[in-house]
């Protein structure tokens, strides 16, 4: 999967995926790190906030990739 699938699926449908992306991304380090590719695109405020708490942001942006 790549970001903007995900993006796109929570765009459209987070309420009904939130749970189940915050989920995958507590327990799968590399989920976490792909949300970190996500942009907001249409999400609601609600759902971007609960993504932005769960994604891992390293490497993405120029932010430095743990080594």
């Amino acid at each position: 999967m790549a970001a903007g699938a995900l993006e796109d699926l929570l765009s459209y449908h987070g309420p009904a995926f939130i749970d189940r992306v915050e989920q995958q991304a507590k327990t799968s380090r590399r989920f976490a790190w792909m949300l970190g590719g996500v942009w907001r695109s249409t999400m609601s405020d609600e759902v971007w906030n609960r993504v932005q708490a769960v994604w891992d942001r390293l490497g993405w942006d120029g932010n430095p990739a743990e080594a």
